[in-house]
């Protein structure tokens, strides 16, 4: 994780302008976030890429390390819902302002940090992050507690007592079987390749 984030629009130019504060595994640029369907996907892909390190996106920061101030209206609020309902599972996050000069306009520093369930999921793909730019992962098992991974959209109908087990240490689907169980035959039954 980054030990060290600027509170001031001077403190990030200065670590900026400094060296300080460049892209890597833990750290990204985005110059603004445009609106629209497929930039909320790719702002999902943003957050996901954080999920299994940690990770802050800077916004308002271009590539090159330029300042590049963007409007705060609505932005918290979108950058929350996109990690709730474009993520599974969903990702907590933390939004940090640095105003400019105009109060309205500024920077917003967003912290992903590492999650227990990681990697994450955007459209049925995992993301992480290499030195200085996300990636899609392999479908390889989670490392986190493994739990039933429905899409945001039908976890949000799941009744409330789906999931709870006889003791709180246990989270699972109450079906009479753990998920990912094998079936075993039973010896006195016959295979169903020789009923008929």
């Amino acid at each position: 994780m980054i030990e060290w984030l600027p509170t001031s629009e001077d403190q990030l130019r200065d670590a900026l302008d400094q060296g300080i504060l460049t892209e890597r595994h833990t750290l990204d640029f985005k110059r603004e976030l445009p609106s629209g369907r497929g930039e909320n996907k790719e702002l999902a892909r943003d957050l996901a890429q954080f999920a299994v390190d940690g990770g802050v996106l800077i916004i308002g920061v271009d590539d090159n390390a330029h300042l590049t101030p963007v409007d705060f209206r609505g932005l918290r609020e979108r950058i929350d819902q996109v990690a709730r309902d474009l993520i599974d599972e969903p990702l907590h996050v933390r939004i940090e302002t640095i105003p400019g000069a105009d109060p309205r306009e500024g920077y917003l520093l967003v912290t992903v940090p590492p999650s227990p369930t990681a990697p994450h999921q955007v459209d049925g793909r995992y993301y992480g992050r290499g030195d200085t730019t996300k990636h899609v992962l392999p479908d390889a098992p989670r490392q986190g507690p493994q739990r039933p991974r429905w899409p945001a959209a039908r976890r949000r109908r799941v009744p409330g007592w789906v999931g709870t087990g006889p003791a709180p240490a246990q989270r699972h689907l109450q079906t009479g079987a753990r998920m990912g169980a094998k079936r075993t035959r039973d010896p006195a039954r016959p295979p169903a390749s020789a009923r008929i």
